[in-house]
């Protein structure tokens, strides 16, 4: 009898000494043997604290650079808008109808020109910043799921 009872006890011990292991693996709670360690997904991946520090640095990078891009476009657009009203205003200077339609074409078309070009150039940096930080999040060994790229296309697409 005692060593039936010595056999479960072994047994059950066991069962409560292995239950937190099976269940560390369907956890998706931070270990916290390993505090720097984040388990997803039925313990499958395991993205440590460096790993998130390094997508946060990726996407501080990005957002610096499309911050300062989108600067430059605003400054662009509203230098053309001043060059603008300064143009038209001096188109309607002129004394004959030629000379003010002459004038208020190119005040527009300079106009067209700048802000196309403000445009593309926004695009053209918008795309490389989130160019740059897919490439940088990847080397970070993340899952996507750890990353914002899906918002992409919530940024300004730049007229």
């Amino acid at each position: 009898m005692s060593k039936r009872i010595l056999i479960i006890s072994i047994l059950v011990a066991s069962t409560l000494i292995m239950l937190p292991v099976l269940a560390d693996t369907t956890t998706t709670k931070n270990d916290p043997e390993r505090p720097h360690t984040i388990k997803t997904n039925m313990g499958k991946s395991q993205i440590t604290a460096a790993q998130i520090v390094c997508v946060g640095t990726a996407v501080g990078v990005r957002e610096t650079a499309t911050a300062v891009a989108h600067s430059t476009y605003t400054q662009a657009v509203q230098s053309a808008y001043a060059i603008r009203a300064a143009a038209l205003q001096k188109a309607y200077t002129a004394t004959n109808v030629k000379d003010v339609k002459t004038a208020v074409n190119a005040a527009w078309k300079a106009f067209n020109s700048t802000t196309k070009t403000a445009s593309r150039t926004w695009r053209t940096s918008r795309d490389t910043a989130w160019k740059a930080f897919r490439i940088a999040a990847k080397a970070c060994n993340v899952p996507a799921s750890v990353t914002d790229n899906g918002s992409a296309a919530s940024e300004m697409p730049g007229q």
